[in-house]
């Protein structure tokens, strides 16, 4: 028996902040990696 407490303001604001951390950190990964990549290039290309 599963039990499914009602939604609350909390809830969903704490949910939404560890959805849009996560989102925010894979993205800063991806743009860092993204730029080291172009430096590597430039660097390869110099």
């Amino acid at each position: 028996m599963s039990y499914c407490k009602p939604f609350d303001t909390n809830d969903i604001n704490w949910h939404l902040y560890w959805k849009w951390q996560a989102i925010i950190q894979v993205t800063y990964v991806e743009l860092a990696s993204y730029f080291s990549g172009i430096s590597y290039v430039r660097a390869d290309s110099a």
